[in-house]
């Protein structure tokens, strides 16, 4: 089998196409995830604030 340069480069391309959706996939993911962690990491934040607020509380 005898590969021409039309041949060769629809290759190329093919699998730099791929290369290029696999990292898009993959930030996509890592933002998606940092995201989730802020949310949490705020939800949590204030959560733990207001039973501090009830544990520091001075009971006479």
């Amino acid at each position: 089998m005898r590969l021409d340069l039309k041949t060769f480069k629809t290759i190329l391309c093919d699998k730099t196409g791929q290369t290029m959706v696999e990292y898009m996939i993959m930030t996509v993911m890592i933002v998606f995830a940092l995201s989730v962690m802020a949310v949490f990491l705020f939800t949590f934040r204030e959560f733990g604030s207001r039973v501090l607020d009830l544990v520091a509380a001075d009971f006479p």
